[in-house]
C-alpha cells in the first residue's frame, strides 16, 4: 500500500500505543449478536426443510453457501478490532498490525463480495422457479439476465482484487513510492455501487413477481409488505457506499476503513437474514398459489379441448348426415350406425363437468381448491 505523502503524516497527531482513541465494543457486540440471529434463523428454516417439508433447494443451497462467507467476514472484523487494533486511528496503529489490517482487509473484501452474491443468487434461483412455474417467460428473462450478471461481476470483482497488485504482496507492503496497481480507490467505489443496485433490483423483482400473480389484494399487500422490508438491508447498503467513498478520499485509512466493515456487517447478515425468512414466507404464501393456478389452468384447458372435441365431432357428423355418399350419381343409404345422431356423440353437460370446490365453499381454506380430474380423464381417454 502506498503511504500518504510525507506532509499529510507530518500533520498528524503524536501516536498514542498506550491509551488511544478507539471506536468501542459496538462492532464487536453487533457483529456477534447478528450473527447468531442469522445462525438460529437458518438452523431453523434447513431443519424445516429437510426434514418437515423435505422441499430443499437450490436456493437453500445458495443461502447455505452464502451463510459461511458471511459469517467469516463478521468474525474476522471482529478478529481484527480486538487484536490488530483495527477499531483505532491510523496514526495510532503500530506497524506490524497496520501490515495484518491490510491483509484481512483484502481477505474481507473477497468474503463480502462472495456472500453478498450468493445470498442474491439464492433468491434469484427461488424467483426462476416461480416465473417458470407461471409462465411468466418475460420475467424468466429477467432473472435469468440478472443471474448471468450478479455471477459474471462476482467472478471479475474477485479476480480483480486477487490481480490487483503484481506481486500481491504489494497491496500490504508499506511504501512512499508509487507501486504496480491498479487504482484502488475507482475499484472499491465501482464495487461498491453495483452491489448497492443489485441489492434494490433483487428486493424489486419479487414484488414485481408478486404483483404479476393476481394473487388476492390482502394476501398480494401482506406478500409485498414483507419483501418491503428488505429496503432496510438495501438502504445500509447506501450508508456502506457512502463510507466506501469517505475511506477512498480520506488518509485515515483505519479508522475510516472500521466504518466500511461495520455497516457491510450489518448489511450481508440482514441481507441473509431477510432473504432467508422472505423465502420462506414466498414459499407459504405463493406455492399454494401456484399450483391451484397451474391444477386450474390445466383443467380449464383440458375442458376446452373436451368441448373442442365434441364440437367438430357434432359438425362432423351433421355434415354427414346432410351428405349422404354420392357415387355415380345415386345417393347410398349409410348403414346403420354408420352415422350416429349428433346428440349421442357427446354430452359434455352430463359426463364432463368436474367436482370443483372453490376456496369460498371451503370454510377456514379460502386456498384449497379440490379437483376431482381421475374420473374425468379416465372417462373420455
Amino acid at each position: 500500500m502506498q503511504l500518504p505523502p510525507p506532509s499529510v503524516i507530518a500533520s498528524w497527531p503524536e501516536p498514542n500505543f498506550v491509551d488511544p482513541v478507539v471506536r468501542g465494543e459496538a462492532g464487536m457486540v453487533v457483529g456477534l449478536l447478528i450473527s447468531v440471529l442469522v445462525t438460529v434463523t437458518l438452523a431453523i428454516r434447513f431443519y424445516a426443510r429437510k426434514f418437515l417439508t423435505r422441499g430443499f433447494g437450490l436456493d437453500d443451497i445458495f443461502i447455505l453457501l452464502a451463510y459461511l462467507p458471511a459469517t467469516a467476514f463478521t468474525l474476522i472484523g471482529v478478529i481484527e478490532e480486538k487484536t490488530s487494533q483495527g477499531n483505532r486511528h491510523t496514526w495510532d496503529v503500530e506497524l506490524n498490525p497496520l501490515v495484518t489490517i491490510l491483509k484481512l482487509a483484502l481477505a474481507n473484501s473477497i468474503l463480502f463480495e462472495l456472500a453478498t452474491s450468493l445470498t442474491k443468487l439464492s433468491m434469484l434461483a427461488l424467483f426462476y422457479r416461480l416465473t417458470t412455474a407461471s409462465r411468466d417467460w418475460k420475467m424468466t428473462i429477467i432473472v435469468l439476465t440478472s443471474i448471468v450478471f450478479i455471477s459474471l461481476n462476482s467472478l471479475i470483482f474477485i479476480m480483480v482484487s486477487i490481480c490487483q497488485c503484481t506481486p500481491l504482496s504489494e497491496y500490504w507492503r508499506l511504501s512512499f513510492e508509487p507501486q504496480n496497481c491498479i487504482n484502488r480507490n475507482v475499484h472499491l467505489m465501482a464495487a461498491s455501487i453495483i452491489t448497492t443496485v443489485t441489492d434494490f433490483l433483487v428486493v424489486l423483482l419479487p414484488i414485481k413477481i408478486t404483483t404479476g400473480l393476481d394473487l388476492p389484494p390482502k394476501q398480494s399487500r401482506v406478500v409485498i409488505c414483507l419483501f418491503g422490508i428488505g429496503f432496510i438491508a438495501s438502504s445500509v447498503g447506501i450508508a456502506r457506499t457512502y463510507f466506501t467513498w469517505v475511506l477512498t478520499t480520506d488518509f485515515d485509512l483505519v479508522w475510516n476503513a472500521w466504518a466500511v466493515w461495520f455497516t457491510s456487517t450489518v448489511e450481508l447478515n440482514l441481507d441473509v437474514r431477510f432473504h432467508s425468512g422472505h423465502e420462506t414466507i414466498l414459499r407459504q404464501h405463493l406455492t399454494r398459489y401456484l399450483r391451484v393456478s397451474i391444477q386450474t389452468t390445466f383443467i380449464l384447458k383440458f375442458l376446452d379441448g373436451y368441448r373442442l372435441g365434441c364440437e367438430t365431432s357434432q359438425k362432423l357428423a351433421d355434415f354427414n348426415h346432410l351428405h349422404r355418399p354420392y357415387v355415380n350419381g345415386v345417393i347410398h343409404t349409410a348403414a346403420p350406425g354408420a352415422f350416429p345422431p349428433p346428440s349421442s356423440l357427446c354430452q359434455p353437460q352430463q359426463t364432463a363437468t368436474p367436482n370443483i370446490m372453490l376456496p369460498a365453499q371451503q370454510p377456514g381454506d379460502a386456498t384449497r381448491i379440490e379437483l376431482r380430474l381421475i374420473g374425468l380423464a379416465s372417462r373420455n381417454a
